[in-house]
């Protein structure tokens, strides 16, 4: 109590603390200690002293209040503009994938980058959404120029996108020529048909293609003499003209067999595009595709293949895919359901994709989308990854099923217990009891779990007739 100004401070009997004229400074906590037998408590309590104008709080407090309430606000303000922001972005990529582009252009693993896909498939000039390539986005023609083209940029573009449509031009082929018909499947772009045409109608709409004639234009179908020869086409239809990645891999199949030409790759014969649906009219064989062939050699209805034959045919296919990744083109979907062969055993290299029917079960969805599984690696399923070491792995599942005559690979194991054990790298292939021996080494090669490690198809092919030689 030395401390407390006696004039001001007075202790009362009962222990009270009474205090005349209260000032500001005086403001504190005050304690009360009392005692007994059973100890001692102690009691604090603050005193506030409020001026004639009311209590007013510390500048502190309320700056930290202050600070908190700006914070607050900026914060909020910045996720609305963030959320706005991508709104415009989004609906700028939209627009821009929906603009007329241009000459498509290849990566460097070999996949096409896809362009100008409606233009292409039906000539309309109109848009269409343009899916990614391998993660790679074509630059759009068609966005507003900030001044810096020159005419000479704009004629080259005009120039790329002319040859581009002349090119497609001379595949035109009507399909009032097409004759018998038959649907054998279905695909990822829809119906997957065979057809009879005419040999010498394909050789004149080739020359009237070059002469000039319109392309796509729906011309009047000759009678054909019933002793002229004709030749069976595949026939693969769009009509899933919505779906921008089915238009990517029309287009992109419509490159890849455009751009070849071998022995062991089937050719591209046209493109009906005058009315919808449109088609790809590919060659086709007699005996069809090699699954059904192997099916075929399994059940006793056709005579096995012996060890000198199978290795031919794998030997043919090499060849086939070896022209095609020289191409910088990557095939993706490498197996014997998609390889044709002849009464001759020649075997090609095609693409019919029968995604649903009558191989649907070599098929899964994945990530939105159907993929042949049991002939993919990781890097394929997990990464995204297609390139001609894809392929090489897919053509050693190609000579497990020409051995096993075909059988479907790891037929025992459903797909998502396949999918589980190929994430987990714990997949194990094993070649058929009845591959040669000298085939061993190389099918274990092309299984590599490094893609790096496996062949490449120019040496696979001199490997593959090296042992075709000794046998």
């Amino acid at each position: 109590m030395n401390a407390l100004d006696p004039a001001r401070f007075q202790v009362l009997p009962n222990g009270t603390l009474y205090i005349q004229e209260v000032r500001k400074e005086d403001e504190n906590k005050y304690g009360c200690i009392a005692g007994s037998s059973a100890g001692l408590n102690r009691k604090e309590v603050q005193l506030l002293v409020h001026s004639p104008e009311g209590l007013h709080p510390d500048a502190d407090g309320d700056s930290t209040v202050t600070k908190a309430v700006l914070i607050t606000m900026s914060v909020a303000g910045a996720y609305i503009v963030l959320v706005i922001g991508l709104m415009v972005w989004c609906r700028y990529r939209r627009r821009s994938r929906k603009l007329p582009i241009g000459d498509a252009s290849k990566t460097e693993n070999g996949d096409i980058e896809h362009t100008e896909l409606k233009d292409t498939v039906n000539g309309s000039g109109g848009a269409v959404p343009k899916p990614k390539a391998n993660g790679v986005e074509n630059h759009k023609e068609g966005q507003k120029s900030d001044g810096g083209d020159t005419a000479n940029s704009q004629s080259s573009k005009e120039s790329k996108k002319s040859t581009k449509s002349n090119s497609y031009d001379k595949l035109a082929l009507s399909r009032t020529h097409l004759r018998e018909t038959k649907l054998i499947g279905r695909g990822e772009f829809g119906d997957v048909m065979v057809a009879k045409v005419s040999r010498s109608i394909l050789l004149s709409e080739k020359r009237n293609s070059k002469n000039g004639q319109a392309s796509g234009m729906a011309t009047t179908p000759t009678e054909n003499p019933p002793d002229e020869k004709e030749i069976t086409v595949l026939v693969k239809a769009l009509t899933q003209t919505k779906d921008e990645h089915c238009l990517a891999e029309f287009k992109r199949e419509l490159d890849l067999f455009t751009k070849l030409s071998h022995e062991n790759v089937t050719k591209l014969h046209g493109l009906c595009r005058e009315a919808e649906p449109h088609y790809m009219i590919l060659e086709y064989t007699d005996w069809g595709d090699l699954k059904k062939f192997l099916l075929a050699t399994q059940s006793g209805n056709t005579p096995a293949l012996t060890p000198v034959q199978s290795v031919g045919i794998l030997h043919q296919i090499s060849r086939g895919i070896e022209h095609i990744s020289n191409n910088r083109l990557v095939h993706k979907d490498l197996a014997a359901r998609n390889c044709l062969v002849t009464s001759k055993l020649v075997a090609k290299v095609s693409l019919p994709k029968l995604t649903r029917d009558p191989y649907s079960q070599e098929y899964c969805k994945h990530v939105n989308q159907i993929i042949p599984l049991r002939w993919l690696p990781y890097e394929a399923v997990y990464e995204d990854e297609y390139s001609t070491k894809s392929d090489m792995y897919s053509f050693g599942v190609l000579m497990w099923e020409v051995f096993a005559k075909g059988e479907l690979p790891h037929s025992k194991v459903n797909d998502n217990t396949f999918l589980n054990k190929l994430k987990e790298k714990k997949l194990e292939w094993k070649p058929h009891s009845d591959t040669p021996e000298p085939l061993i080494r190389i099918q274990e090669t092309c299984w590599d779990l490094d893609p790096q490690k496996r062949l490449s198809f120019a040496e696979l092919s001199k490997e593959i007739e090296d042992v075709l030689k000794s046998l």
